[in-house]
């Protein structure tokens, strides 16, 4: 044997390298499966993975698709779960007919309680939740403006109340 042939035949074979993956593949989330979408549930309501009630989830499910994300939380922020639209029948014009949700990561359950607004004989702003957001409490306990931004904005609408003569 000579050297040529004893070095080739001790020589490790060649690696192959992975195939290139092609620019075509990689593409927005938000182009086949729409936006990250946030569901807010009432009060201290929780959901489950799995087929979902089509008399709760009949104005919302429609407007899922298929692959779609789903961050779920509810008023009291005592629930959050990310998930996943796993199986979807029916269009938006024949209403959502079937949806099964899986969860992408395990929910999360925190030690709180949904507290409503109370009367207290004052105008005050509070925080009701990532849906409502912040929002102006009349002194009968009725929520008089939600959806505000930031706190300061709610007192601003506070202070505006207190300081004007109009009756409720």
């Amino acid at each position: 044997m000579t050297t040529i042939e004893a070095a080739t035949a001790a020589a490790p074979p060649a690696q192959t390298l992975p195939t290139v993956i092609p620019r075509a593949r990689l593409e927005e989330k938000e182009i086949s499966t729409g936006v990250v979408m946030r569901l807010t549930l009432e009060g201290d309501q929780t959901i489950t993975e799995g087929q979902q009630n089509l008399h709760q989830f009949g104005e919302v499910g429609e407007q899922l698709a298929l692959g779609q994300w789903l961050e779920v939380s509810n008023d009291a922020n005592s629930f959050w779960a990310l998930m996943r639209v796993a199986e979807i029948h029916g269009t938006r014009s024949t209403g959502c007919r079937g949806l099964h949700l899986q969860f992408i990561v395990p929910p999360r359950q925190f030690d709180r309680q949904y507290e409503a607004p109370v009367a207290t004989g004052n105008w005050y702003a509070r925080w009701l939740g990532p849906h409502k957001k912040w929002a102006v409490i009349s002194p009968t306990g009725s929520i008089f403006r939600s959806g505000l931004i930031t706190e300061a904005e709610a007192q601003s609408h506070v202070f505006g109340r207190m300081s004007s003569a109009r009756p409720l």
